[in-house]
């Protein structure tokens, strides 16, 4: 029996032998019993009740010995992947310059990588705050010929409703500026305005209490409901807003919801109140079958409901209204439904010129630190090849004393892990701190971009990517170094790998390179755009000149005329301010975003049939504003003090209208005629005809980046504008001024808002510039971040191996000196192979940077995307800064003395 159960706990090929001794037990026990008395029946029923004891008990022992010996193995092997950490360690202890160098290499791809995948995920992959968004279109007017989209107006939308066919809702949102009476100060907020249905096309839950809905708009409960960032910027996130009054200058209104954070549509809204508390003049307008403005339209497509075959029904109802209302709508026969996420993400949405298209810039970016972290990875594989001969002694008596070859290729990975393992924390913490300085920089860059943060499945990713690293860094070195027979790895220094390994480091260095070369390329074409729109001219002087708004509060300034009286008030306080030489009144100043057009009919110009009414920017200014802000008067006059008087026949046109609609010929004298487009006042759209007195400069309204358009300007006298810019001319510093300014302006009127759409009413044009061109400065210095570092990674890698091949090659070098190379020879040997490998790689660089360069279309302006200077520039730089890196290797190699060389070896 004790022989049973020690085969139990032996391996399972006894169990044949178990089998056995069994069997001749149960036949003993049988014998025993029969002897005993028993009959054969229950001797055999009671020798089989006890061998299934028996047998029950020998299944327990052999399962905890199996169990037994399972634990024995795991704790074996974990005591020697402890053990292998122990040593590990104090290895990386031992080399802390090899340590922390390929920790913050690894750390810079890692935290860039992680940085442009939280950027992406959010941007592509999270879903947009909007149920069935594949169903929900933006809603445009087309014209016949395909020359532009407009926003359809009220009149046509409530059309589209009634006929539309495959659609559940259609909503028309306008919006306006509507002043709330802060206790600290007035400020004034864009209000949207959504018709009933709105809210329920989009199917966006809020984030608290609830959204409008159709009893909103037809009760006499004023409510309101705020977006996430007015929310969070007002009321520090205070989930007890609801119920909280705002007082808004037509009436209190009650908060009863906030919207989730990524609902910002339209784009500039920040709070909503129903449609029907539109305030009367806004009204009108939008009662206007000619408005389009200030709006947006959406729908949400009826379930089964394709987008060609809504927008082909739709363009139907667009016909039938063309030929209803053939002066509003002539042309206007195609309707264009565009995608939720396309409009929002598209860089021409509509709604933000001059932004760069976010999907290509991520896109870009991304392919650019994806690189970043091949030449990371390449590099500290070139590391860990230095790192694998410094400790080729350890691994020759590790396998003298019988280790095998997969246990040494393990210690290597085990310390490549451990340094990635570094390099991950550190690049988590880098792409956090990456990702904050976007986010202050440069919020607009991006749709959603302050949504975006580091989360804990994106440190289950840097783990990913540190795994990634640590096999691609330490597999090839590991394998190298154990490569060969023992003897040959105990010679240290005469390794038979060591040549092999130099030349897969020269390989590692000239793909890193080629890499880096390539992204410097794309780097220097986007520089050389950035340079070329900071040198663009915009058509007036920036410097020394200050832009204020005054909004005033329609409730008290009721009538044009007491708008008028404020507007040559704060004119006077302003221009009577010490150290201002110059002001001026404008509707809308440049570099606003801002701006509204006007049909134009100029006579004796007949158009093509069916082509889209011409159009021109309508500017109201007062007579010292081209003065004030330095455009050029190319013919005829400005506006004299006699013109305010209203209209008179002179109007002043710029040189864009003139270059096409006059082609050449003098516009002085010719006759146009525009409408008045001040929304507040009931004679909008009424015409105002008159001569051309003056030809004005181009101004590059919308950024440097934005091609001028044609322009009418009026003075500010014949349609007084709800609101005004006032233009200032400095004598001294402008900064000095801003405060003086809003205190001047802020005693004739306290309750003027200091700050729109929490964007404030006063700053220096070289503020507003900024502002403009942050997100092509923000984008141009991420390009210039991430092949910088791509460039000093591939300088680094050069100045390793070539300092690593001068210390194989010791014995040659002082060989070669013996025998009488002087030091110029030795110097220009070491700098020939430096320089060559830097070379080849530049090389591979500018064919990758050649067949790259189209990701940088549309990212560019005013150069090509192939541009010859970046495309000279770029390689050049690298070629002299490795000449510089691979001198000091090759300098001290000429000064190694050719006795003490010899005598040591």
């Amino acid at each position: 029996m004790r022989k049973i159960f020690r085969l139990a706990g032996r391996e399972p090929q006894v169990d044949d032998e178990i089998r056995d001794e069994l069997e001749s037990h149960l036949a003993f026990k049988i014998d025993a019993l029969i002897q005993s008395g028993m009959s054969r029946e229950d001797a055999e029923s009671e020798a089989r009740r006890q061998l299934g004891s028996m047998t029950d008990a020998m299944r327990q022992t052999k399962a905890q010995a199996v169990a037994h010996r399972r634990r024995r193995r795991v704790g074996e092997w974990w005591a020697s992947w402890v053990l292998d950490l122990r040593l590990v360690l104090r290895s990386l202890r031992r080399a802390p310059g090899y340590t922390a160098a390929a920790s913050a290499i690894l750390a810079l791809g890692i935290g860039a990588t992680l940085a442009v995948v939280a950027i992406a995920d959010r941007l592509l992959f999270t879903p947009l705050p909007f149920s069935a968004a594949d169903r929900v279109v933006v809603m445009f007017e087309g014209h016949q010929t395909g020359g532009g989209l407009r926003l359809p107006s009220y009149p046509t939308v409530q059309d589209w409703e009634a006929q539309a066919t495959d659609f559940e809702r259609i909503a028309y949102v306008p919006g306006t500026q509507m002043i709330w009476r802060r206790p600290e100060a007035a400020e004034a907020i864009l209000v949207a305005f959504p018709t009933a249905g709105f809210f329920e096309a989009l199917g966006t839950p809020p984030l608290l209490g609830r959204v409008l809905t159709r009893e909103d708009d037809t009760g006499g409960s004023r409510v309101a409901v705020i977006g996430y960032d007015f929310w969070r910027r007002y009321f520090g996130s205070d989930r007890s807003v609801i119920g909280t009054t705002l007082t808004l200058a037509e009436g209190p209104v009650t908060v009863v919801g906030v919207m989730p954070p990524g609902f910002q549509l339209p784009y500039w809204a920040q709070i909503y109140l129903p449609f029907r508390t539109l305030p009367a003049a806004d009204q009108a307008v939008v009662a206007y079958r000619d408005n389009h403005a200030d709006g947006l339209v959406v729908g949400r497509m009826a379930p089964g409901a394709t987008l060609p075959q809504a927008q082909a029904s739709l363009g139907i109802v667009a016909q039938r209204l063309a030929e209803a209302y053939p002066v509003e709508q002539e042309g206007w026969t195609r309707a264009t439904l565009i995608p939720i996420r396309d409009f929002l993400y598209d860089p021409v949405s509509y709604t933000r010129r001059g932004v760069p298209n976010p999907v290509r810039t991520v896109l870009l970016f991304g392919s650019g630190v994806a690189l970043v972290l091949l030449i990371a990875c390449a590099n500290v594989a070139g590391l860990a090849m230095v790192r694998a001969q410094a400790v080729e002694r350890e691994l020759a008596v590790r396998a003298a004393l019988g280790a095998r070859r997969g246990s040494l290729i393990r210690l290597r990975l085990l310390e490549s892990g451990v340094v990635a393992l570094f390099g991950a924390v550190l690049g988590l913490l880098l792409a956090g701190v990456l990702l904050r300085v976007l986010q202050r920089a440069a919020p607009d860059l991006l749709p959603r971009l302050e949504e975006v943060q580091i989360e804990p499945r994106l440190a289950l990713a840097a783990v990913a990517l540190a795994a990634a690293a640590a096999l691609l860094s330490g597999l090839i070195p590991a394998l190298r170094a154990t490569r060969g027979p023992v003897a040959d790895l105990v010679k240290v220094g005469r390794s038979s790998s060591a040549g092999r390994q130099t030349r897969a480091q020269q390989a590692l260095v000239v793909a890193q390179v080629g890499l880096a070369v390539t992204l410097l390329v794309g780097a220097a074409v986007l520089t050389r755009s950035l340079i070329r729109v900071a040198n663009a001219p915009i058509g007036f002087e920036p410097d020394g000149l200050i832009g204020l708004n005054v909004q005033p509060d329609l409730a008290r300034y009721r009538t044009p005329e007491a708008t008028l009286e404020l507007y040559r008030r704060v004119l006077d306080e302003v221009q009577r301010t010490p150290g201002v030489a110059a002001a001026a009144l404008v509707n809308h100043a440049p570099i606003s975003r801002a701006g509204i057009a006007t049909r134009l009919v100029v006579e004796g110009h007949a158009e093509q049939p069916g082509a889209p009414a011409p159009q021109a920017a309508f500017r109201l200014v007062s007579p010292e504003y081209f003065e004030t802000m330095r455009i050029p008067i190319l013919r005829g006059r400005g506006f004299t003090e006699a013109d305010l008087a209203g209209p008179n026949d002179g109007l002043i046109i710029n040189a864009a209208l003139a270059r096409r609609h006059f082609q050449g010929a003098d516009p002085l004298g010719r006759r146009i005629t525009v409408f008045r487009a001040a929304r507040w006042l009931p004679d909008v759209g009424t015409p105002i005809s008159g001569v051309v007195v003056g030809v004005v400069g181009d101004v590059r309204h919308f950024g440097a980046e934005a091609d001028p358009s044609e322009e009418v300007y009026l003075p500010y006298t014949w349609n007084p504008w709800a609101f005004t810019g006032v233009v200032v001319r400095t004598t001294g510093a402008p900064d000095a001024l801003v405060e003086p300014l809003w205190r001047a302006v802020a005693a004739i009127d306290p309750d003027l808002p200091r700050a729109s759409g929490g964007q404030p009413n006063v700053a220096t044009f070289a503020q507003r510039l900024v502002t403009d061109r942050a997100p092509r400065n923000a984008m141009t210095v991420a390009a210039i971040g991430v092949a910088a570092t791509a460039f000093v990674l591939a300088i680094v890698g050069l100045y390793g191996v070539v300092a690593y091949a001068v210390g194989l090659r010791r014995r040659e070098i002082g060989v070669r000196s013996a025998l009488g190379a002087d030091t110029g020879m030795v110097l220009g040997l070491i700098m020939r192979e430096g320089i060559g490998l830097a070379l080849v790689g530049a090389g591979l660089g500018v064919v990758g940077g050649w067949f790259a360069a189209t990701l940088l279309e549309n990212l560019v302006y005013g150069v090509g995307v192939r541009d010859p200077v970046a495309f000279v520039l770029a390689p050049l730089i690298l070629l002299v800064v490795a000449a510089f890196a691979t001198y000091g290797p090759a300098r001290r190699a000429a000064r190694l003395d050719p006795v003490e060389v010899l005598k040591g070896d």
